[in-house]
C-alpha cells in the first residue's frame, strides 16, 4: 500500500500562481436580523468561478465550505477554462454551480474543464505507475493517493479506458 505522498499530490493553487491567476476564498456575505443572529452565507450549489477584472487580473474564487478534494477539482476546473481560452472580451467570467460538474453535461466547455481538470489532478503517468508498477487498483485508494473523489477518479479512469 502507498500512502499519500507529496509525488503525487498536484497542487492546483501552484499551477494558478504559475498563471499569474490569484485563488481565493469566497467570501461569505453576513445577514443580520434573523432569530439566528448574524450567519455566513454562501450558496452551497456554488463551487467557484474564474474572473477577469477590468485591469485583466484574473482570481479563482472557491467554496470554503466545501471538502477540500472538492476545493481542489473545482480550482483546477476554473484553471482549464483559463487555460483553455474559456475567458475572453465578452465571457470575463464563469460560474460554476455543483451541477457543472455532473455527467452528462451537455456544456461542452464545462465537459472541456471537467477533462483537463482531471488531467492536472490525476496525470496518466502518475495513475500508470500506481496501477500498474505499484498494483493499487482500488478506485477508493488511488483517490485518497490523488487527494480526489471516488468520482473525480472513476471518471477519470473511464476516459483513459482503463476500467468501464
Amino acid at each position: 500500500m502507498v500512502d499519500t505522498m507529496d509525488t503525487f499530490y498536484i497542487d492546483p493553487i501552484y499551477i494558478a500562481n504559475k498563471n499569474n491567476i490569484n485563488v481565493k476564498p469566497i467570501k461569505s456575505k453576513k445577514t443580520k436580523g434573523t432569530w439566528l443572529g448574524e450567519i455566513d452565507l454562501i450558496d452551497d450549489d456554488l463551487c467557484g468561478y474564474i474572473e477577469k477584472d477590468n485591469s485583466g487580473k484574473t482570481t479563482i474564487y472557491y467554496n470554503p465550505n466545501h471538502h477540500e478534494n472538492r476545493q481542489r477539482f473545482t480550482i483546477a476546473h476554473e484553471l482549464a477554462h483559463f487555460l483553455l481560452g474559456h475567458l475572453n472580451e465578452n465571457q470575463k467570467e464563469y460560474r460554476d454551480f455543483t451541477n457543472s460538474f455532473q455527467t452528462p453535461n451537455s456544456d461542452q466547455k464545462e465537459i472541456e474543464a471537467n477533462k483537463l481538470a482531471a488531467k492536472i489532478l490525476m496525470p496518466e503517468d502518475k495513475l500508470y505507475f500506481l496501477i500498474y508498477k505499484k498494483g493499487i487498483t482500488s478506485v477508493k485508494e488511488l483517490a485518497k493517493i490523488m487527494r480526489v473523489s471516488e468520482a473525480a477518479m472513476e471518471y477519470r479512469l473511464k476516459n483513459l479506458g482503463w476500467i468501464r
